[in-house]
């Protein structure tokens, strides 16, 4: 299943050096997620971002409404940076910055953010069932404003369905691998005994 780019939208770099493979299924599924959380927010900005813990980054893997400027400046961060999504996953919670301009930690983005077109960010930790940090749901709006109640609980909800789909993606992941070795292993074990059986027959191989 591809995923439409809709217009003004840079494109997203295909990471393959994460714990999961991007494969189409995941792309989409998080696609969608993002688009409902926009739509709930009515915004026309967003991004999924996955945490690497090997390389201590963030990088986006879904995005909408963000040119190319702002994702090769962007789409890979540092986890210690005073971006929102690296916040949130060094805090595990939510951040909320109701205004960019008024925001100490993000003075280094402002001119992005004001290129861009935003001024306000939420972004919510990706936790897995079992506590782990997989990434951050991170969505943008053009006006100073606040967050209801409902809409963080909306986010709430989106946030552990992108991380229930990342978690079912690196469990099929590392089924599939498992299943490729068992194969491989029968295989091989297979032609060894057919090998040895052929090697005790008499008047073979030059016996």
């Amino acid at each position: 299943m591809s995923v439409a780019r809709l217009p003004g939208d840079a494109p997203v770099e295909r990471a393959s050096h994460f714990r999961i493979e991007m494969r189409a299924e995941l792309r989409a599924t998080l696609y969608e997620i993002l688009d409902a959380a926009i739509l709930v927010l009515r915004g026309t900005f967003g991004n999924i971002e996955l945490y690497d813990p090997v390389r201590g980054v963030l990088e986006i893997v879904a995005q909408r409404g963000f040119r190319e400027e702002f994702m090769k400046a962007l789409g890979t961060a540092p986890i210690n940076s005073g971006l929102a999504g690296a916040r949130a996953i060094r805090t595990r919670k939510r951040i909320m910055i109701p205004d960019v301009d008024d925001d100490p930690e993000y003075e280094p983005y402002r001119t992005l953010a004001a290129n861009a077109g935003y001024r306000a960010i939420q972004a919510t930790p990706m936790l897995s069932r079992d506590g782990e940090v997989l990434g951050a749901l991170v969505t943008h709006l053009p006006e100073v404003r606040d967050f209801s109640a409902h809409e963080l609980q909306v986010l709430d909800l989106y946030s552990r369905q992108a991380a229930d789909a990342v978690v079912r993606a690196r469990v099929e992941r590392d089924l599939a691998t498992a299943r490729s070795k068992a194969r491989n292993r029968t295989a091989g074990g297979r032609d060894g005994y057919v090998r040895l059986e052929y090697a005790h027959r008499p008047g073979l191989w030059g016996s």
